[in-house]
């Protein structure tokens, strides 16, 4: 199974904790299975082989599939890659259903559908009226996972192990970015007859779903950012990523009402942190006597 590291060498991702939900046009009313509320099919003009099984997943009543599409839609030559796919149905049908929310995991290179028992506990309070669709990104999870033992395993010397990869690929290397993955979702939502969707991403997967919502905001409803990474113009020094911690930390301390009654700025959430932490957090801000920020 692919580790975490092989699919930084193919794309990028780091995080950082903010969270942001970004609502994206005017809502449609219930998001269904198509413009019609049904669940018909949309055309898939990249599906070549496709299958659903049914009850093969891990929970009766769970739809898991594959998609097949091009590796390279730019070179019809460069072959296919198989997508799997899990679709979690709402548990009340007595109602309408609300809308389909994806969710896709960071690393890069963790497999969403590895994660589908945190998800499905993260977004239990809404799954009565949702649909919870996890697709793992080409070359990850169950989707034609890449398989580079020396560099998965941090064995000898990370560059070597890493070009050793990429000869390994070959000319397929290039081929397992954000921009594919990207365009490998929007074919999977036309397979289930999906228009829009709330897309959920941590860490580097907020990278990939600003990157979609980038490419693709028709198929948006919402877009929800946790542990948020910047796409680009980032400093190489992270001086933004370390006031985005700053401010998050005082948020937290905001609503907290034993740390809201400390005096000062919270330079870190906890006093064992080192002082290289606090002093970042800080950004060099005077201090209390108690290692609070006292600006």
């Amino acid at each position: 199974m692919i580790a975490a590291q092989v699919a930084t060498v193919l794309t990028l991702g780091l995080s950082l904790g903010v969270s942001l939900g970004l609502p994206l046009g005017p809502s449609p009313g219930p998001l269904a299975g198509s413009p019609t509320g049904t669940t018909g099919e949309r055309p898939d003009r990249d599906r070549i082989v496709s299958a659903e099984q049914p009850g093969t997943c891990h929970d009766p009543g769970v739809s898991c599939g594959h998609l097949r599409v091009p590796l390279d839609r730019r070179d019809a030559s460069a072959g296919t890659v198989r997508l799997h796919y899990e679709l979690y149905p709402r548990s009340d049908r007595s109602r309408p259903l609300l809308g389909t929310i994806v969710a896709v995991e960071g690393g890069p290179g963790y497999s969403t559908t590895g994660s589908r028992t945190y998800y499905r506990d993260l977004f239990e309070p809404l799954l009565d009226r949702r649909r919870l669709l996890l697709v793992d990104n080409r070359g990850t999870g169950r989707s034609e996972p890449i398989d580079c033992p020396q560099l998965q395993a941090y064995r000898g010397n990370y560059i070597t192990a890493v070009a050793r990869c990429g000869r390994q690929l070959g000319s397929a290397s290039d081929l397992y970015g954000t921009a594919f993955a990207a365009r490998d979702l929007v074919a999977v939502l036309d397979r289930l007859g999906i228009e829009r969707v709330d897309l959920y991403g941590d860490s580097y997967g907020t990278f990939f779903s600003q990157a979609f919502a980038v490419r693709f905001p028709e198929r948006l409803r919402t877009l929800i950012l946790d542990a948020a990474y910047f796409v680009g113009g980032a400093d190489p020094w992270y001086s933004d990523t370390n006031r985005a911690l700053r401010h998050a930390f005082e948020a937290a301390c905001r609503r907290s009402p034993p740390c809201a009654r400390r005096a000062g700025r919270p330079c870190a959430g906890s006093p064992g942190l080192p002082p290289c932490c606090a002093a970042t957090l800080c950004m060099d801000a005077p201090r209390t006597p108690t290692g609070w920020c006292a600006g």
